[in-house]
């Protein structure tokens, strides 16, 4: 390896097929999900936080998660890698339950997605107070998922979505 470099894949993972890396970051990206989730139900006292903004970094990679499992699940259905080149959750999600008509979700799980999608839809809302304008984009309490935010309700509903997801992934590839 030259100085400076940084070799991510080996040459056995090279040989793996997209959608199995596509599942290992996920992967990842639940596990950070999980950890957060863990610390932040220890340092709260009430079922509200002091700052909306504390829950964004979990929203994040919660919703990355979501994305890079959907597009796994896609490109082991044969879809095309250019075709799910986006970060469209509700668009992913959609075109999964086409393509997986035995994907079954609870139903507060498909609302779950389409609301997160709503509050990540430009990808960066999530990452940064302002637009690539300068425009603020803050969580305000006239923000429904702000008022409506409960942390018990949140930390429930994401992990039964990795759940169920998992139950899903342990079905197609085992």
């Amino acid at each position: 390896m030259s100085e400076g470099k940084y070799v991510f894949w080996s040459a056995t993972d090279r040989n793996k097929e997209l959608w199995v890396k596509f599942y290992e970051y996920s992967e990842s990206y639940k596990r950070i999900v999980i950890v957060l989730l863990e610390n932040e139900k220890k340092e709260i006292t009430e079922k509200r936080f002091d700052v909306f903004e504390d829950i964004l970094p979990i929203l994040y990679n919660f919703s990355h998660y979501l994305e890079l499992l959907m597009k796994c699940f896609l490109l082991k259905s044969n879809e095309s890698l250019s075709s799910i080149k986006n970060h469209n959750l509700d668009e992913l999600y959609k075109k999964l339950k086409k393509k997986n008509k035995d994907l079954k979700l609870s139903k507060n799980i498909d609302q779950f997605i389409i609301g997160l999608h709503k509050l990540v839809e430009d990808e960066q809302s999530l990452r940064y107070p302002i637009d690539s304008k300068g425009k603020k984009r803050y969580f305000t309490s006239d923000n429904e998922l702000v008022r409506e935010f409960n942390f018990e309700g949140l930390n429930k509903i994401i992990l039964q979505t990795i759940g169920e997801f998992s139950l899903y992934s342990r079905k197609l590839y085992n």
